[in-house]
């Protein structure tokens, strides 16, 4: 079992036995210093045991964390907020990389400066964070952390324009490149921006992600536009804006959509023609939704098959009528009998009670590097044509998920196509009445 693999790994990775030393894990030698890394990750052992029955993992650490394999712990997830608790673990692990603070447990509501102190006097080599409920004078002592290139940030206690400046020590860490953050008022973040701006600051960051994004005015539609400059994110690879509010998203202000570096994009617009795309020419993965209505295809569909490195498009989790979808974007605009060989990635998904009209067109289409395919609630075409198969020259299909397709019964050779599918590893088919057989 999987609990048992884990607990030998860890019981072979605390011995002392060869275990390095601190000097060799601190060494300036490259060479010694990798020879030495750790590469052990612990979880929930600050105390308590976690919800998958570790008992032995957490009784394992008890008696060996005072032994020199400690020193192989690279990442640990401590429950508790308390100082005292996150001291005692963090003096064992002197060579840690990874560190997570839920504080799920202790009864603590927040994680204090006193918290994080704890974490930044015992962790100084760390470089990933996730933390959460994190008090303002908390976020301030954040970027005496010289080494740190995550950080994830939940549910923090911003307070209004009044944690504009600790989110702004935070953003402009030299070293980070990753950041998280979950539950954030948009006047914080914009606030932020604004203050980088006027100081002319350009931030290293790499990715961001903000989920969860609150508005105190909403109304159905958000009043602000986030703001994502490129004078403040130059280096912008993955963006990521999420509103918790309404099915309309949280558009990005447009004129910040322009970059020949952006990779990833998943948010809101306000466009219905999606125009910012002529300004994002080497995006691979997209998932949008449209902020003033439903987007206008006829208009999107051109722009879209314009990026040539385009790999995915995909509806968010809560996709409506105003999202972004593949199949009416990207599939039912290719040539008949075409090839999207740009595509690893193809999602067509409806919902139970409108599924998504799927066209002969667009099942004749030939995909030669996707690695997967995902068909939810969708409608097969409902004129009758007995050979009519699931796409074509699916060599490198790795995932293949079928969940609600209906109508299959009208095509009793649809998956005939996988005999083309010799890497498949996985298939998960649920709900699909008519589907006789798997060839």
């Amino acid at each position: 079992p999987k609990s048992q693999r884990m607990f030998f790994v860890a019981m072979t990775m605390l011995c002392a036995v060869d275990a390095p030393t601190r000097e060799e894990q601190e060494s300036d030698d490259p060479a010694v210093a990798a020879a030495s890394a750790a590469d052990l990750v612990l979880c929930d052992f600050g105390g308590l045991a976690d919800l998958n029955g570790s008992e032995s993992l957490k009784d394992l650490w008890e008696v060996r964390r005072g032994s020199r394999g400690a020193l192989r712990v690279r990442g640990v997830e401590i429950p508790v907020f308390a100082p005292a608790s996150i001291t005692k673990t963090l003096r064992r692990t002197p060579g840690l990389r990874v560190l997570v603070v839920n504080g799920c447990y202790d009864g603590d509501e927040t994680l204090t400066a006193a918290g994080v102190t704890a974490i930044v006097g015992g962790a100084p080599l760390l470089e990933h964070l996730s933390i959460s409920h994190v008090e303002n004078a908390g976020l301030a002592l954040i970027p005496q952390l010289s080494r740190l290139q995550g950080l994830y940030l939940s549910s923090c206690e911003f307070a209004d324009d009044d944690s504009s400046p600790e989110l702004v020590a935070v953003m402009s860490m030299p070293s980070l490149r990753r950041l998280r953050l979950y539950e954030l008022p948009i006047t914080v973040w914009n606030d932020a921006v604004d203050q980088l701006q006027d100081r002319n600051v350009a931030t290293k960051l790499q990715l961001l992600v903000a989920q969860k994004v609150t508005d105190p005015d909403f109304d159905h539609v958000f009043d602000d536009e986030f703001m994502v400059p490129q004078s403040v994110f130059p280096d912008l690879v993955h963006l990521c804006v999420d509103g918790c509010n309404g099915n309309r998203g949280l558009p990005v202000r447009s004129d910040d959509l322009a970059s020949d570096k952006l990779e990833t994009f998943i948010g809101g617009v306000a466009s219905r023609d999606f125009a910012e795309l002529d300004r994002m020419p080497n995006l691979r993965f997209l998932e949008a939704t449209c902020a003033e209505g439903r987007f206008d295809v006829a208009a999107v569909a051109p722009r879209v098959a314009a990026l040539r490195h385009l790999e995915c498009v995909r509806p968010p989790h809560n996709a409506s009528r105003y999202s972004l979808d593949a199949a009416r974007t990207v599939l039912a605009q290719a040539p008949a009998m075409g090839s999207l060989g740009q595509l690893s990635c193809v999602v067509c998904e409806g919902s139970e009670h409108r599924p998504m009209q799927l066209t002969r067109k667009m099942l004749r289409v030939t995909l030669p590097n996707v690695r997967s395919i995902k068909l939810t609630h969708v409608q097969w075409p409902e004129a009758p044509e007995p050979g009519l198969q699931m796409f074509r020259g699916l060599a490198t299909l790795r995932s293949l998920e079928l969940r609600g397709v209906r109508g299959l019964d009208r095509s009793p050779e649809a998956l005939k196509s996988l005999e083309s599918a010799p890497l498949l590893e996985a298939l998960t088919v649920s709900k699909c009445p008519g589907l006789r057989r798997i060839a």
